[in-house]
């Protein structure tokens, strides 16, 4: 993933990362999570002008009664959370309660399509999680993502390995081919 945020993002974002120590699990597609990513990382770069700082970070976090009192939709309990925080222009207050409308862009036109922040709000209401955008004009935004803490043992796949199948079966094409090629009055 680092890889692709780098290529994403251009030599002149400077990216940290910090992972907390002893990160719970959570029930998400690695997949989701990596777009999700990809795309608040996307929009951090565009709100920066292509210079400025992008930090990740990952954690536990607690959502206490009082928080979910607050918000409706949060369920209290333990997350994961994901934080990306650039240093950008910031978004204006009357705009944030927006920011997560399909098509609904702060872009100039040309620029974004207006999809990137409400697949992340759907991947993370599909999770059963929470999205929390602030921001601050002239000082950056942060988008957390709280995603709910799982107590299932962590899913290790065995490494992929490839090799060539005996006795495979071999396209109808490919048969023709070999049998015409046999033919002893014919040039292969």
């Amino acid at each position: 993933m680092d890889d692709l945020l780098r290529r994403a993002l251009g030599e002149a974002i400077e990216l940290e990362t910090v992972i907390a120590g002893g990160l719970w699990n959570t029930l998400a597609d690695p997949d989701q999570v990596q777009n999700a990513l990809l795309n608040l990382a996307v929009n951090a770069r565009d709100a920066m002008d292509g210079t400025g700082r992008l930090t990740i970070e990952a954690g536990n976090a607690m959502l206490d009664d009082f928080y979910a009192l607050q918000h409706e939709e949060v369920k209290a309990g333990q997350y994961v959370m994901l934080a990306v925080s650039d240093t950008g222009a910031g978004i204006p207050p009357e705009l944030l309660e927006k920011v997560f409308e399909p098509f609904f862009t702060t872009k100039r036109e040309g620029r974004g399509t207006g999809l990137g922040l409400s697949m992340v709000y759907g991947f993370v209401k599909q999770s059963q999680g929470h999205i929390k955008i602030y921001s601050e004009l002239g000082q950056g935004t942060t988008v957390r993502i709280y995603l709910p803490r799982s107590r299932e043992a962590e899913e290790v796949l065995p490494p992929l390995t490839l090799s060539p199948v005996e006795g495979a079966a071999r396209p109808s094409w490919w048969w023709r081919t070999t049998r015409w090629c046999r033919r002893p009055s014919s040039i292969c």
